[in-house]
């Protein structure tokens, strides 16, 4: 019924022997793991701020090839966002059915619906994390801080940061991008415990992640996969250096655009704390 690694159900519509529903299950988000309801982990710890959510609205300082791009970003993100309405209302019909009628092509009708309803709901994000990174090299770090030279970034999946920008001090500023209705994402900490982004511990668990994959990859066959691991590596060590330095020598910022009247309006940015002594 579970996928023991996960805790996911392989069918939402899995009963047991009494005909209950299954309920999903996670780690408890604090050590020693155990598996529990989902509905019953503890709250992630959240970050510290230096700043929180400062808006920047001018976006004169835009190109007119980036702000194309963005005004673009806001239209296509619309469509997506009109087919995933769509998505949702035959979903709530397929389900509406199968209670009615627990019949299997009732069944069947409403796996495609969630089949499509998820898809659906990918491509929003997929393209709300496109768009906090347009937003973010583009728009705020070209305007926050222009000087500075991006190291890392543009590689999609989790366990590394988004962007690492470096300035030419040496100090670095570390991007969250996300997507206009994103909220900051949250994991297993490298202790155990359930962490936000922004936690100094995430900072941490993402630096380990970044050593873990490079200590897989730099014996590859391939030369471009043992460069870049060598890079990581490399990175992973001048980031913890930067962080553990004192004074800090790293800023950790997320970045979101605006989106107002169906027109992009700037973005917000927000610093972390992640000074020592914080989570």
């Amino acid at each position: 019924m579970l996928r023991q690694k996960t805790g996911y159900r392989l069918r939402v519509n899995s009963r047991d022997e009494n005909g209950d529903l299954i309920p999903q299950i996670s780690k408890n988000g604090q050590p020693p793991p155990e598996w529990i309801a989902a509905s019953d982990v503890p709250p992630a710890i959240q970050p510290g701020y230096h700043a929180q959510r400062l808006e920047y609205t001018d976006i004169d300082s835009l190109s007119p090839e980036n702000r194309a791009k963005l005004e673009e970003m806001v239209r296509e993100r619309a469509r997506a966002l009109e087919q995933l309405d769509k998505a949702k209302a035959n979903k709530n019909r397929a389900d509406d059915a199968y209670k009615a009628d627990e019949t299997p092509e009732n069944l069947k009708q409403q796996e495609a619906a969630t089949a499509v309803r998820s898809a659906a709901n990918k491509k929003v994000t997929d393209i709300g994390e496109e768009f906090g990174e347009l937003t973010a090299s583009a728009h705020a770090m070209a305007e926050q801080h222009p000087e500075a030279t991006l190291v890392a970034g543009g590689v999609k999946g989790n366990r590394r940061f988004d962007q690492v920008w470096m300035n030419p001090d040496g100090t670095f500023i570390v991007v969250e991008a996300k997507g206009p209705s994103a909220d900051l994402g949250e994991r297993y900490g490298h202790t155990g415990q359930r962490v936000s982004q922004g936690t100094r511990e995430y900072f941490e668990t993402i630096l380990k992640d970044m050593k873990k994959r490079s200590e897989e990859q730099v014996n590859s066959n391939d030369e471009q996969t043992r460069e870049a691991a060598e890079k990581e590596d490399a990175l992973a060590d001048a980031l913890e250096s930067a962080l553990n330095a004192e004074p800090i020598a790293v800023k950790y910022v997320t970045v979101k655009p605006k989106v107002k009247q169906n027109a992009y309006a700037g973005y917000v940015l927000s610093e972390f704390n992640i000074e020592k002594g914080m989570p």
